[in-house]
């Protein structure tokens, strides 16, 4: 399991799964932006989490200064926003990044590139071109259109060189990060899923179909169905994606909150430990002193007790409510369900593609049938009619 560090409140850093840290997620060559809001008086730094040696930006009263690719505000450091900017995320930059403040943590920030979805359509014969976008530790995992079996690895590199089944390694060839499969039959038709290995997280997925010899109108009826499952399953997974970062933020900003109160108890427990401090520094004073009438004239204010609060009964609660984690799955369910009544709506559409106008005959009509006038409507009565008899209507016997 990944592992990052969370404050405490008391400046003590603990590991956490990296699924309940703040994460950023964006689009392949996008700006990204890694929050840390802390005033800081001396040296604030941006570092690789597992490499914080690796100092990425830094600021201090008089200047910053960023590593190519990323971006810090010195306006914004004064104000207290430590926020570092990525300015195009590639899959080289997916990491937890950690915020400092003259050597103290602050806070993580995980950066998630979103998983492409790619609809490739290919004839018999081409060559299919897979962007691996990295150069190690990844594999290559295939689904076939009408297979019973399950997802199955059909390539990987490790340590830099290829590895395929039997089936695939004369097919195959590796260019920097480039997977080229040579002369695609029906037979490759499928899902290919490229998935980094190392933090097991997918990269592209590609819905790949080869084109037979077929009317182009099924071509097209074909393609627009491939297209309409491409975005539902793209909204769903956008949908899961944007209810986890709103929990994470809730997860967060109620972290923050514990954190505030947490330093307002420990401002108020150190306010009274001074004051009790004073008072027997007083006492011991006067435990030495001689002279009476002086002793006897503060004895009244010594006699009242210092104004305390009864700890006992002050608890921090740092675990995620069931109410809240019971809201974010009901959304869920209800955006899930909008996209299920969305599916309908296309399926229905396909059906109607299929519609023709059809013209009910009275003369073969069963006598419980009754239709409208214009033979378009059709309805089942309770009793039979008294109808002439046809030699073609539909009766009981039949």
């Amino acid at each position: 399991m990944l592992l990052g560090f969370l404050g405490d409140g008391a400046g003590i850093e603990r590991p956490v799964p990296v699924s309940v840290l703040p994460t950023v997620k964006v689009k392949i060559n996008q700006a990204a932006t890694l929050q840390c809001e802390q005033r800081c008086s001396g040296e604030a730094t941006w570092s690789l989490s597992n490499n914080q040696s690796n100092v990425l930006a830094q600021c201090d009263q008089t200047s910053c200064w960023s590593a190519e690719g990323f971006k810090v505000s010195h306006d914004q450091y004064l104000k207290g926003d430590l926020t570092l900017t990525i300015t195009a995320a590639d899959y080289s930059k997916r990491n937890m990044y950690t915020c400092h403040c003259d050597g103290s943590y602050i806070n993580d920030v995980r950066l998630i590139i979103e998983t492409f979805i790619s609809p490739v359509e290919m004839k018999p014969g081409e060559d299919l071109q897979l962007d691996l976008h990295v150069s190690d530790q990844v594999e290559v995992i295939y689904k076939g259109e009408n297979s019973a079996h399950s997802h199955v690895q059909i390539c990987r590199v490790d340590g830099g060189s290829l590895h395929c089944t039997d089936e695939y390694t004369p097919r195959t060839s590796l260019t920097n990060t480039l997977l080229t499969l040579r002369g695609v039959k029906s037979t490759d038709e499928g899902v290919y899923t490229v998935r980094d290995t190392e933090i097991n997280e997918n990269l592209h997925i590609y819905s790949v179909s080869v084109e037979e010899e077929e009317s182009g109108d099924k071509k097209q009826t074909q393609k627009k169905e491939k297209g309409d499952v491409v975005e539902i399953f793209s909204a769903l997974i956008g949908c899961i994606e944007r209810r986890q970062a709103e929990l994470l933020k809730v997860m967060e900003e109620k972290q923050k909150a514990e954190e505030r109160q947490a330093k307002e108890f420990i401002k108020e427990l150190e306010q009274e430990i001074t004051e009790l401090k004073r008072r027997n520094t007083e006492l011991e004073q006067l435990s030495h002193t001689e002279d009476h009438l002086h002793l006897l004239q503060i004895y009244p204010s010594l006699c009242s007790s210092p104004h305390t609060q009864d700890w006992t009964h002050v608890t921090i609660n740092t675990h995620l409510s069931v109410e809240t984690l019971r809201s974010a799955l009901s959304q869920l369910q209800e955006s899930l369900r909008d996209e299920m009544e969305k599916l309908d709506q296309t399926e229905l559409k396909r059906i109607q593609q299929y519609a023709v106008d059809v013209t009910l005959d009275p003369d073969t009509a069963h006598p419980e049938l009754f239709l409208s006038d214009h033979g378009k409507q059709v309805r089942h009565g309770d009793t039979a009619q008294n109808l002439h008899d046809s030699p073609e209507r539909l009766g009981l016997e039949n």
